[in-house]
């Protein structure tokens, strides 16, 4: 009897609240904002031996997974990731084990008897939300640095407030993207000095976006969460 295997078995969304930093007494507003911690690597499909118990055959795919996103179907055979041969599917998990989530690996696999390859952006099997309060007065970004993009509240399930430190004069486009890189929202603001500025996504569906800003000499990217 073949084993089967789910590589990387689900995704879980989880919140914890914590207070990172103590708060001035002088601080004018405070803000909430998000850290996002992604955690083992995630390709999302149900495995077993392929044939010749070689190789790992996709026994199922995983929905909203890197696996559905870049079409892997039932019946695929993934032979090598990376450099790396594929012997069986318990080394299929492996191989994936040693990524990061986000990296991106090249998948070669047999779609209905012809070889292929693909670049694939692995995703994460647990993605924890960790929520902080922060004062506003002083941007800082939830990667802590002080040149990047705020965003908050994020999760978010209506409007967003975009904020950062650094002083803008003039247009300012905002786009933001799905995970396949279709732009979903874009606009364009006139801002003069520290960049502060409220979109609405309500109409968005609920998952994972990148929200990018450029004002023709700087650009800023950061993650956005929307939930419903």
């Amino acid at each position: 009897m073949k084993k089967i295997i789910l590589l990387s078995i689900g995704l879980f969304l989880g919140a914890a609240t914590i207070n990172a930093q103590a708060i001035s007494s002088d601080c004018k507003q405070t803000c909430e904002i998000t850290k996002i911690i992604e955690e083992g690597p995630f390709l999302g499909v149900q495995i077993i031996n392929g044939p010749r118990n070689m190789n790992a055959q996709i026994l199922r795919v995983i929905e909203n997974t890197s696996a559905e996103r870049n079409g892997f179907i039932v019946g695929d055979i993934i032979t090598k990731v990376d450099a790396t041969s594929i012997l069986d599917n318990f080394h299929l998990v492996s191989v994936i084990g040693e990524y990061q989530p986000g990296d991106k690996v090249v998948i070669n696999y047999i779609h209905e008897g012809i070889e292929s390859s693909m670049k694939v952006k692995l995703g994460a099997k647990i993605t924890r939300v960790v929520t902080e309060q922060i004062c506003c007065d002083e941007v800082k970004s939830v990667n802590g640095s002080i040149d990047e993009l705020l965003i908050y509240p994020n999760p978010a399930t209506s409007n967003v407030t975009l904020k950062t430190k650094e002083v803008f004069s003039g247009n300012v486009n905002i786009m933001v993207y799905d995970l396949q890189g279709k732009e979903v929202f874009s606009s364009a603001v006139k801002s003069e000095g520290r960049f502060n500025q409220s979109i609405d996504v309500s109409s968005l569906l609920a998952g994972q976006y990148f929200v990018k800003l450029n004002n023709g000499t700087s650009n800023y990217t950061e993650k956005l969460f929307v939930t419903k």
